[in-house]
């Protein structure tokens, strides 16, 4: 974890995503903790980050305006590693931080979004618990395959190796995990349904090699 959160602070288009938070002297705390459901059980490692934000009741921090992002601890292997593609797991990190700041313009604003046209459309005018993701889906999942591209070139520099099957059409698909629940995604459906049909194989491909590397020995 140490190794992947060193690359995770160098990256640009993290950085990106954190700079709301330097520019205003506001924290997101980034740590590990198995994620539950809501009846108390875990979640499982498919389910892996979540964000939590000053508005949620479940967030320790809230009370200083603070967010947190929990990466889940069910990714780790038995060895205590990252079991996960470490690709995938940046790419979900990078997920949960748009979120966060997305709460952050929210909180900056009093909750009317002057300023952020987009997220008002989306957040407010169009509503319902995929908000965020409808906005992600539609305009920022460009942002989630540059950030994961830049993550397999400085695995590479730092002289490891990074899978074949990161693709074009895998950083394309593992950007959509998360997101399938959007009306960017029936629209994409509808309008690619061959190119829809390979990233729906590709993710559910991913779903297991992440099992099969929890799972090792």
């Amino acid at each position: 974890m140490n190794t992947f959160f060193e690359l995770a602070s160098q990256n640009s288009v993290w950085r990106g995503v954190m700079k709301n938070f330097y520019a205003n002297h506001n924290h997101v705390w980034v740590h590990m903790d198995q994620l539950k459901g809501s009846d108390g059980t875990p979640s499982g490692y498919t389910n892996v980050a979540r964000a939590q934000s000053y508005l949620s009741s479940s967030n320790p921090v809230s009370k200083y305006g603070q967010h947190r992002i929990i990466i889940n601890s069910d990714v780790l292997n038995k060895s205590g590693e990252i079991g996960i593609d470490q690709t995938f797991l940046f790419m979900a990190l990078v997920h949960e931080g748009d979120h966060a700041r997305r709460y952050e313009r929210h909180k900056q604003t009093g909750g009317t979004y002057d300023g952020y046209p987009g997220h008002k459309d989306f957040l407010i005018d169009r509503g319902g618990p995929e908000g965020h993701h409808n906005q992600m889906g539609a305009f920022n999942r460009g942002m989630l395959v540059e950030a994961m591209k830049e993550f397999d070139a400085q695995i590479i520099k730092s002289g490891g190796t990074v899978p074949d099957y990161h693709t074009d059409d895998w950083y394309e698909a593992m950007s959509w995990y998360g997101l399938r629940r959007t009306q960017a995604w029936e629209d994409f459906q509808k309008s690619n349904p061959e190119q829809a049909a390979t990233y729906s194989n590709l993710i559910n491909e991913q779903i297991k090699r992440n099992q099969d590397g929890i799972n090792e020995e």
